[in-house]
């Protein structure tokens, strides 16, 4: 991550309120937002934790997004594997737009129905079986986090690509280490530069 001397002119992924943009910032003061429609990624990440029964009673009495969307990070972060869904989505190159609601639930339905099975084989104890879909059902969670991740990342180099600017900028006002880390790693490899705010 290096710090370029003039910054301008650069590509940003903004994330406020969960809700992730994409803008140009051409100079100093200026900028124009390239994408129209409305994501919420924290309606987006809840739903598929609620639909993997990741929520249980303690973290349904958290009202806060904040709390609650780091515990959901925090969960993730204990996946032993993180390749259970399709690591990059297919994305539109026709217009900015993000698409991860629709692409998000292709991949749960896929992961969904593509589960191991493995409770229904062997003769368990409750405990153990409720344990074994519990960890599969994180291991979903966290793969489908990571090609969410794909698609923030790679439609803002899309963007990038497309107006011919080598300059990205990563302005989460919830500080997602994980999207952070993705964002730094494709960048470096594309040698584009990476700024921080």
């Amino acid at each position: 991550m290096k710090e370029p001397q003039n910054i301008y002119p650069y590509i940003a992924l903004n994330i406020i309120n969960f809700k992730p943009t994409i803008t140009f910032h051409p100079a100093e003061d200026m900028s124009r937002q390239l994408t129209i429609e409305e994501v919420d990624l924290y309606e987006i990440i809840v739903d598929v934790a609620k639909r993997l029964d990741l929520i249980d009673d303690v973290l349904k009495k958290i009202k806060d997004k904040m709390i609650l969307m780091d515990n959901l990070l925090e969960i993730a972060k204990s996946a032993a594997d993180i390749s259970k869904v399709e690591k990059y989505p297919d994305i539109s190159q026709d217009n900015n737009e993000f698409e991860i609601k629709p692409t998000i639930e292709k991949l749960l339905q896929n992961a969904l129905a593509n589960k191991s099975g493995i409770t229904k084989m062997a003769e368990l104890s409750p405990e153990l079986e409720s344990e074994i879909i519990r960890d599969e059902n994180i291991d979903i969670f966290a793969s489908i986090l990571e090609s969410l991740y794909s698609i923030l990342i790679a439609n803002t180099i899309l963007a990038a690509s497309q107006i011919g600017v080598g300059k990205i900028k990563l302005n989460d006002e919830h500080k997602m280490e994980r999207l952070l880390e993705r964002m730094a790693q494709e960048l470096q490899k594309l040698d584009i530069d990476f700024l921080l705010d």
